[in-house]
């Protein structure tokens, strides 16, 4: 079980007039990420560094350098920008995943999915785009590395 300071709760968003979603997260954040707790409700832009999960109803834009996982149960309307996006809630929006987007399979998606890798499990459920873009490619190639060793003699 999460400890109180790593959950929000509702009234922890009441207490605290004026702070922004992203501000509430830094205050909350455990040592494997941020949770957003079932029964909570936000909207704004939620800006984290660490990994995020999301359990209760939020509205707006979630961004994290690490993962974003919207637990099953959990209500989206928000664009998601993260390194793996995890999906197992409902999400209205679009998704961009730079390294991976999982969808479980309680998974419902309105929107479009942009990632280099995607995995959709059986029972999945997505109205939208999908846009697979290679990864980012290697500094260089191994060919390239190759043509440069030059054999000795000696």
């Amino acid at each position: 079980m999460e400890s109180p300071s790593n959950v929000w709760q509702r009234h922890d968003l009441a207490a605290l007039p004026g702070r922004s979603a992203s501000e509430h997260s830094r205050a909350s954040r455990g040592p494997s990420g941020t949770f957003f707790a079932e029964g909570c409700e936000a909207s704004g832009t939620l800006a984290v560094e660490n990994a995020i999960e999301v359990s209760g109803e939020f509205e707006g834009s979630i961004i994290s350098k690490d993962s974003v996982t919207i637990s099953a149960g959990a209500a989206v309307q928000a664009e998601i920008q993260a390194r793996t996006v995890v999906i197992h809630g409902a999400v209205v929006g679009n998704i961009e995943g730079s390294r991976e987007v999982v969808l479980g399979p309680t998974a419902r998606v309105h929107g479009d999915i942009e990632t280099p890798s995607l995995v959709v499990e059986r029972g999945a459920f997505v109205v939208g785009g999908m846009q697979m873009r290679a990864p980012l490619p290697m500094p260089s190639s191994r060919t390239d590395a190759v043509r440069s060793v030059q054999p000795t003699r000696g």
